[in-house]
């Protein structure tokens, strides 16, 4: 501690410590302005951590970076959290900070080292309640009808985050945890035309018209301008990629104007390869993986477990193709976990979470009339069937504050991210509802 600047961490009841990326989140719900990480100081840090310059090097050569997803590697921290103090703060401003690390990371009883969640899961009966696809990422989805079959494809769903946004001068794509109107823009598929309808929901548009129509057929003619460019570098989830922009002024500027920045859709179609492909980052969180342990070690004549997959087995170490989707092919909701997030909600008395918010492609209803004993048990799957096919679960669904956006009116909320944080089992370190 130096004068009106703090740097320090945060460890939960087990010992483990807290993601700074974590923290930084529930600061920001809350209007803290912190800075995490680095902090421009790598001598200071390491220093502080404890960390020899033999590690520091191998995280710098492993990938670890200031604002990346990953600020733990090999049971150490790697960065801090700062607090800074100016001329204007109060002490009141002090209580108010000192009041959020008491609500989110103080337990107020002792934690047992035996949890429930050790016990062996059982197969559960469920039914789809809903399939959704979203085919620009980061805007509005399109729930297929009922009775309509859908292609499954490796990739996921078939028409799902197949399009994007990408800023013309960042060439980064746009998302709605920072361009929450994208909630308002809702496509629709029609075969019969072939056209991906895209209609704007916001009260205040400024762009000429509520609704354009884009082909679904990948003609190169749709892409290709005077110039012959018809492609762009840009970077999603930190992936760089290459996709097919759209030549067409009044498709790109339907969305500029609404959403007030330069921008272009953009397609990135199945299929290909180098920059114009992506892979699956999901894995199986610290928390699923110490259950698989405790479970494997039982025995069970459950016929509908499925015997432990190796490490090194071809089905976990191939890559699986994705298209714009943050991880992972597919992402399936509990529907008995988010109503009782809801139950958790309601006490506080904070707004109700849709199911919505959550941005789920599947989602699942128990058929049982009391399902509260299913809530978080997709944390816990290791395989799903849906008719005749199994689908392996790659590990749960980590959240950020992009659940805080009602996806029918864009509004930004507290909740679900809020309660979410101080109702997980402590063991998960992280927000998460859904698996993957």
């Amino acid at each position: 501690m130096q004068g009106p600047t703090i740097a320090f961490n945060v460890r939960n009841s087990f010992g483990a410590w807290v993601t700074n990326i974590e923290f930084e989140r529930l600061a920001s719900i809350r209007n803290y302005h912190i800075r995490t990480g680095g902090l421009c100081n790598p001598g200071g840090v390491a220093s502080a951590l404890d960390l020899q310059p033999w590690e520091t090097k191998r995280n710098f050569s492993a990938g670890l970076r200031c604002g990346g997803e990953t600020d733990i590697y090999a049971g150490k921290i790697t960065g801090m959290i700062r607090v800074s103090l100016g001329a204007m703060s109060t002490m009141s401003d002090v209580e108010s900070f000192l009041s959020f690390m008491e609500e989110f990371f103080v337990d107020q009883i002792a934690v047992s080292s035996t949890n429930e969640d050790t016990a062996t899961p059982r197969s559960v009966d469920m039914y789809v309640e809903s399939l959704t696809i979203y085919p620009i990422k980061s805007c509005g989805g399109f729930e297929i009808p009922k009775e309509t079959s859908w292609e499954v494809r490796p990739e996921g769903l078939a028409w799902d985050r197949e399009w994007c946004l990408v800023h013309q001068g960042t060439g980064q794509a746009l998302s709605q945890k920072c361009y929450p109107q994208m909630a308002l823009i809702k496509p629709a598929i029609d075969f019969d035309l072939g056209l991906l309808k895209i209609r704007y929901r916001g009260s205040n548009s400024s762009s000429p018209a509520d609704e354009i129509n884009v082909p679904l057929s990948s003609d190169p003619s749709f892409y290709k301008t005077p110039n012959n460019i018809h492609s762009l570098s840009s970077r999603v989830c930190g992936d760089a990629i290459v996709a097919q922009t759209y030549s067409d002024h009044k498709i790109n500027d339907f969305f500029s104007k609404i959403l007030g920045v330069p921008c272009v859709l953009a397609r990135f179609p199945a299929g290909g390869s180098g920059p114009s492909s992506r892979h699956t980052k999901a894995h199986m969180r610290k928390h699923q993986e110490v259950k698989r342990l405790v479970t494997n070690e039982k025995s069970s004549t459950d016929s509908s477990l499925s015997p432990p997959t190796p490490p090194d087995s071809d089905s976990e170490n191939r890559k699986r193709p994705i298209l714009l989707s943050n991880e992972s092919p597919i992402l399936a909701i509990n529907r008995s976990s988010i109503d009782m997030l809801n139950e958790e909600i309601a006490k506080s008395g904070g707004k109700i979470a849709s199911a919505s918010v959550f941005r789920g492609n599947i989602i699942l209803a128990s058929t049982e009339s009391n399902d509260r004993q299913h809530s978080y048990s997709e944390d816990h799957w290791r395989t799903l069937r849906i008719g005749s096919e199994t689908y392996q679960m790659l590990g749960s669904c980590r959240r950020c504050h992009m659940i805080c956006v009602d996806q029918d009116t864009a509004e930004k909320n507290e909740e679900p991210f809020v309660t979410l944080a101080k109702t997980q089992p402590v063991q998960k370190a992280s927000e998460s509802v859904g698996s993957r």
